[in-house]
């Protein structure tokens, strides 16, 4: 096969020495790539600021057989809707998919219409409604997470335990580069237990789990510090109860895919669940990512080759 991956991190780079190592391949693309994944692939020679539509064309001339995202916003920009067009298959979900990840109000729709385990939320549309809507949670509950709704990075997720924390957030949220993905912000009680992430594999409305890991979210030890979006991880995830992964694909993997068959849209690709494991009422999703985490696609890639 002819593979084009899409992408140019840490993230991607796992993916390509994994996919180098395939039988079935005949040779693997790199766009745009990185030089430290060079000695994996083959770098397209155009330039990255090509839109996804030549990017197919380009794909079309090359007899591509597949392609890869390893990144989050090329799907939600549409690169599967484009690949598709011309007929080529891709890895990765199509726009209407990723949503999941690219809009947190559409995940938190979609999660309580199938009924799967979730933090309840309200969706504030202004910086005034999400100040009233978070320091009234905080005062109720004595907490409250803000969560900037289309893509941030993984950077744009604030859990507030104080009316400081909250000012902090607000900050964040309207008065940096974030303020675009913060058009609408989900604010939502704060979930106890520990967090972990849960990889699948989905093909046609068919799951295969691939496992779960831990990332490092905060910047300081002790869980301390502003969100990161993930440094460092580990797997297996030895603390989770022998069943988890058939519980996962149970009340959140199955019911979501039925949900998603229901408002026809098709789903394929990588399907992450960030997960707060509850000792006593079990999993409760955090979010969707519509991809593989990173750095969590580096360690699921060397421990599966050592498995």
């Amino acid at each position: 096969m002819r593979v084009l991956l899409v992408g140019k991190g840490g993230r991607e780079h796992a993916i390509a020495w994994k996919i180098s190592k395939s039988s079935n391949l005949t040779e693997l693309f790199l766009w745009p790539g990185n030089p430290a994944m060079s000695s994996l692939g083959s770098p397209v020679g155009i330039d990255k600021a090509f839109s996804h539509h030549d990017l197919a064309i380009w794909a079309k001339k090359e007899n591509i057989d597949l392609v890869i995202s390893g990144p989050e916003a090329p799907l939600s920009e549409g690169l599967a809707d484009d690949m598709f067009a011309h007929g080529i298959p891709v890895f990765g979900p199509k726009k209407s998919g990723a949503m999941l990840e690219s809009s947190k109000v559409f995940a938190k729709e979609v999660m309580q219409a199938a009924g799967i385990p979730t933090a309840a939320s309200h969706v504030a549309r202004s910086e005034a409604e999400c100040r009233s809507m978070s320091m009234a949670l905080l005062k109720d509950t004595g907490g409250a997470v803000l969560k900037a709704s289309g893509l941030a990075a993984g950077k744009g997720v604030f859990v507030c335990v104080t009316s400081d924390d909250i000012e902090e957030g607000l900050k964040h949220l309207y008065h940096s580069d974030m303020k675009s993905a913060a058009e609408k912000v989900v604010v939502e009680e704060v979930l106890h237990g520990r967090e972990c992430s849960y990889f699948t594999f989905i093909g046609s409305q068919v799951s295969r789990g691939l496992g779960f890991a831990v990332d490092y979210k905060r910047l300081h030890d002790n869980d301390q510090g502003p969100n990161t979006g993930g440094m460092g991880s580990y797997t297996p995830v030895k603390w989770l109860p022998k069943n988890a992964m058939d519980l996962v694909e149970k009340v959140v993997v199955a019911p979501l895919l039925t949900e998603l068959r229901r408002r026809d849209i098709p789903y394929i690709g990588c399907l992450y669940v960030g997960l707060m494991w509850h000792p006593k009422k079990g999993p409760q999703v955090v979010e969707f990512n519509v991809r593989l985490g990173d750095p969590e696609a580096q360690i699921l890639a060397v421990y599966d080759d050592r498995d």
